[in-house]
């Protein structure tokens, strides 16, 4: 048995690759007061069949052990299930993404809730995370169209805002509820929609219209409400509650 916990992620490119084992490093300037960091290594080790659980083990000497080089998306996000073989507590990065905390000795699955693609992981210590550069990525296939993508569509002559919203609904309403809590005018052709993995636990709504998507709102918990970051394509005429946006 092994609990489950869910990472925050952040949609960034990753490099595009399929290798073996490759080392990694990135120095930071003495001469400003700190110190290099140490090298690291991560091994990938292709597997039969299909996964939709990547098996990974931070090992004692800093090493990244993968058994799969590809893994399948489920509905929730991207999942990894982490051996901290190392003897004191580590973390785990996935593309810029991050858990922090993995216990020693422990199994931990981890939900990050990142766009399927390429993406590079690795174990590491301490508050800073490890450049991905150079580090074959991992492929995690949305074989089961459990993504819908959350980009936005603006046109030529629009350019995109973004403003955190101060109506802040009750977790127990519907993303789509609470999104429409949060809207004051929508355009006439519009719609919502649930976007990115629809069984995340901190979910993604987009604004669609017949031709394009001018609205995301990104849902995250705080405490018994829900908090909202919207993003927008001025001229479109979605208006949100929030004074001036």
């Amino acid at each position: 048995m092994h609990a489950v916990f869910r990472a925050g992620a952040l949609l960034v490119a990753a490099t595009v690759g399929v290798g073996c084992t490759h080392e990694v490093g990135r120095s930071i300037d003495a001469s400003l007061g700190t110190t290099a960091l140490p090298r690291s290594s991560v091994s990938i080790q292709p597997a039969m069949g299909r996964l939709d659980v990547l098996p990974v083990e931070c090992g004692d000497q800093g090493e990244t052990l993968i058994s799969a080089d590809a893994a399948d998306v489920q509905r929730d996000g991207i999942h990894l299930v982490v051996a901290n073989s190392s003897g004191s507590p580590v973390n785990l990065a996935v593309g810029e993404a991050a858990y922090f905390g993995l216990r020693t000795g422990a199994q931990t699955e981890v939900v990050f809730g990142l766009a399927p693609g390429e993406w590079a992981v690795q174990c590491f210590r301490g508050e800073e995370r490890p450049d991905p550069t150079g580090v074959t990525p991992i492929r995690f296939e949305d074989r089961r169209q459990a993504w819908i993508p959350p980009n936005l569509e603006c046109a030529a002559s629009s350019r995109i805002v973004s403003a955190g919203l101060t109506n802040r609904p009750s977790i127990h309403e519907s993303p789509r509820a609470a999104a429409r809590r949060v809207i004051w005018r929508l355009p006439a052709d519009a719609r919502l929609q649930r976007a990115g993995y629809m069984e995340a636990d901190e979910p993604l709504v987009r604004v669609s219209t017949h031709t394009s998507i001018v609205g995301i709102l990104r849902f995250t918990h705080d405490q018994s409400r829900w908090a909202i970051a919207a993003s927008k394509c001025t001229g479109s005429g979605l208006h949100f509650t929030t004074g001036g946006f």
